[in-house]
């Protein structure tokens, strides 16, 4: 799904873990605010991630999963709770400074 980041934050949970949240709004408008588990910003610091955001951020692509169902906090997803679980500027831009930037390479042999 195409998103616009508004913002993101480090968090830690109850449990002591530290995760990340992005919050963002959908091509209608609707704003979010998700735990993010994409593999290359889990050990990121708040300084390392190069993710514009605000109203004019350009578009990134976000791949969504479900939790299984929790159902002490039922929701609008029958217990499951909305994550991100890939963001994926639409430019091909790097997320991450040590990162190169895929532009370019879409259908090249061997990117996905």
């Amino acid at each position: 799904m195409a998103v616009r980041p508004l913002g993101y934050r480090h968090q830690r949970s109850t449990g002591g873990r530290t995760f990340l949240r992005l919050e963002f709004t959908d091509n209608t408008g609707e704003r979010f605010d998700w735990i993010v588990r994409d593999v290359r910003l889990l050990d990121a610091g708040p300084g390392e991630i190069a993710l514009p955001v605000g109203p004019e951020a350009p578009l990134l692509y976000a791949a969504v999963g479900l939790t299984h169902p929790n159902h002490r906090f039922p929701g609008r997803f029958r217990g499951c709770h909305p994550l991100v679980v890939g963001l994926h500027p639409a430019d091909g831009s790097p997320l991450l400074p040590n990162e190169t930037s895929l532009e370019g390479t879409a259908g090249a042999p061997g990117t996905a």
